[in-house]
């Protein structure tokens, strides 16, 4: 595969078997000019840290290419930069198209050679779910940026239904007062979240079994990675407090014998209130 000499920078993940890099790392180059549209386009400092994820990932599948990094962020805001199908399948190589049009017509705009205002390109992701994401980043807990990586590895469709039950139960909870509670996991992945969902005056309620209950459901899913978010609803902040759990999923008695009581208690407000998982 030939890369323009323009393009050296944006595809150096091409040159790996040339053993330029001894470490076997490719670093990340770019121009100033690139590196200061990055910049003003990022909307929380987490999502920073997830697009370098995403970005090593083309380094590792290595029949990308791109004209410049524009191109991978502006991919980045709209689909996901998500090419881990091609990895080890579809054609031997795939140019990207150009991405970088939204960001030419808001510069062009603050440079006053375009007359139409037009706003900063942003990540695609339902409004709840931003709001979701964006409590989880500013509450600066540790682990925040491994929890909002992983929220923003749920492909679009993930997101929008969590962002649709969400809102459905936050509804719910306002109108009933009751306590509901859904889990989201996507097929194949090692991750995934639950969502507890109570209004203001059982918050301490629903806390009260709010970690336990993560924990079953992360090992009913066999997943290694899950997030665990309490909701309160009628609230200018919706997230009122998360915690992310990090560990190898392995079989354990304690956990099954409680995650079988717990599907046992049909008769519990837990199960009654509709607790829903989606696929």
């Amino acid at each position: 595969m030939s890369i323009k000499p323009g393009e050296a920078h944006t595809n150096l993940h091409q040159t790996t078997d040339a053993t330029l890099f001894p470490s076997g790392e490719t670093p990340w180059v770019l121009p100033l000019l690139d590196l200061r549209v990055i910049a003003e386009a990022t909307e929380f400092p987490s999502q920073l840290i997830h697009y370098f994820r995403r970005r090593l990932r083309i380094n590792r599948i290595k029949k990308l290419e791109a004209h410049d990094e524009l191109d991978w962020f502006g991919c980045y805001l709209s689909d996901g930069l998500i090419f881990d199908p091609y990895e080890h399948a579809g054609p031997d190589s795939l140019r990207l198209g150009s991405f970088t049009s939204e960001f030419d017509d808001y510069y062009f705009h603050e440079r006053g050679l375009r007359k139409t205002p037009t706003e900063m390109p942003r990540q695609k992701m339902p409004d709840l779910f931003r709001k979701v994401v964006l409590e989880v980043d500013a509450s600066k807990i540790n682990g925040h940026s491994e929890a909002v990586c992983m929220l923003l590895d749920f492909d679009d469709a993930g997101k929008n239904q969590f962002a649709e039950t969400l809102a459905r139960q936050l509804a719910e909870a306002n109108n009933s007062g009751r306590i509901n509670n859904f889990s989201a996991k996507l097929p194949n992945a090692g991750f995934g979240a639950t969502c507890f969902v109570c209004p203001p005056h059982r918050v301490q309620e629903a806390s009260f079994e709010f970690s336990s209950f993560v924990e079953l459901m992360k090992y009913d899913a066999k997943a290694d990675r899950w997030l665990g978010i309490l909701c309160i609803s009628g609230q200018s902040q919706i997230v009122g407090s998360w915690f992310f759990l990090n560990s190898p999923w392995r079989e354990d008695a304690a956990l099954a014998a409680e995650l079988a009581k717990l599907n046992r208690k049909s008769s519990s407000q837990w199960q009654k209130v509709s607790s829903r998982k989606f696929d």
